[in-house]
């Protein structure tokens, strides 16, 4: 006969093996079957030049997260080679975008420019070449995969190029991949216990009858009484 205590002891092992099962089966015992990807950085700036009259790229944002933004109301060499006005940028995951309300060059206006992308898809409104008088040109539209450039303005001197200006550049890196978990195939199931319950007692509950010394005695029935008859005397004893 199995005793109480070992019956107690696989109910409790049983009830874990339960536990840990369902706990597999809802996807909270095993980790996420993808992590999220790192975004890479997207940027952007309004206008930078260098050479004889070098300025820094201006305005200038990156970011690989939330979106990024910044202006400049004019921009303009010391030499006074070229002018900026309007400028405003903004760079986020997997966006960024680029404008100039009116650039000024070698004494020429080029008119507004600007540049985008997003989604790894690159873009500027403007192409086709321009000549800036006998002293430069600009290119408008360089666009190679996620990259981006409004224009490119060369000046040129005596012995040649002197000053190179972009105008509106864009850069945009993918955007970060969120992490997933893989849902459960199955729903989770109990399992059956893998021991069964103690085997009853041999005897039988039911009520046994009483001994027969217990018995009640059952009752005599009386002698039938003679009939009478005519003739015939009727004997009592």
């Amino acid at each position: 006969m199995v005793s109480k205590e070992i019956v107690s002891a696989r109910a409790t092992l049983t009830s874990v093996a339960i536990g840990a099962l369902a706990l597999t089966g809802l996807g909270m015992g095993a980790p996420s079957t993808a992590a999220a990807q790192q975004g890479e950085a997207s940027s952007a700036f309004g206008i930078s030049a260098t050479g004889v009259d070098p300025v820094g790229a201006t305005p200038a944002v990156s970011s690989a997260g939330e979106v990024k933004a910044g202006t400049a109301g004019s921009v303009g060499g010391k030499a006074g080679t070229f002018t900026a006005t309007g400028l405003s940028v903004k760079a986020g995951a997997g966006l960024a975008e680029a404008s100039a309300a009116n650039v000024v060059a070698a004494g020429q206006s080029i008119g507004p420019v600007s540049a985008s992308c997003s989604g790894g898809v690159a873009k500027a409104p403007k192409s086709g070449t321009q000549k800036l008088g006998e002293k430069g040109s600009v290119t408008f539209g360089v666009v190679s995969g996620n990259k981006a450039t409004g224009a490119v303005i060369t000046i040129n001197g005596a012995s040649g190029p002197v000053q190179t200006i972009t105008v509106a550049q864009v850069s945009c890196g993918k955007a970060a991949v969120p992490p997933t978990t893989t849902p459960p195939t199955t729903p989770p199931t109990t399992a059956p216990p893998t021991t069964q319950p103690s085997q009853p007692p041999a005897t039988s509950t039911k009520p046994t009858a009483p001994p027969t010394g217990t018995q009640q005695p059952k009752p005599e029935r009386p002698a039938p009484q003679p009939e009478s008859r005519p003739g015939n005397a009727v004997v009592t004893g």
